[in-house]
């Protein structure tokens, strides 16, 4: 069943993607992938597909680049422990502050108390 968000993201005409949009706004962090020298920063996304995801920067970043992402996710595993979810893709639409990320590969990870990540699920005592 399609939420009246994502059934108003899907009907509007001026949209060019495939895939079903659904409002999610969530804080995430970026950073390019090769090039030698590792920038990045931090966001906000805007909506996320299946395979593609629209997000807010303070500066703007380029199309056409390799990029990661961090998106801090809504739920928990457990109840207790926090889910990130990794996004590896290309920049594919630059709009000033908002970019438009097609996914490469995808992952959920758990975020220990310590910052670090571990996919989802994989035994960890530290957590």
């Amino acid at each position: 069943m399609k939420t009246a968000a994502a059934v108003a993201v899907a009907a509007d005409p001026s949209q060019r993607r495939a895939k079903i949009r659904y409002p999610l706004a969530m804080n995430m962090e970026y950073q390019f992938v090769g090039g030698g020298n590792a920038r990045g920063g931090n966001g906000r996304s805007l909506n996320m597909s299946s395979c593609g995801v629209l997000f807010k920067t303070d500066v703007a970043v380029p199309a056409g680049v390799l990029i990661v992402l961090r998106i801090v996710w809504p739920a928990t595993l457990n109840q207790d422990v926090e889910l990130v979810l990794h996004i590896s893709g290309r920049t594919v639409r630059s709009d000033g502050n908002l970019t438009a990320v097609v996914f490469g590969r995808h992952e959920f990870r758990t975020r220990a108390v310590s910052g670090t990540y571990t996919t989802a699920g994989a035994a960890n005592p530290e957590i």
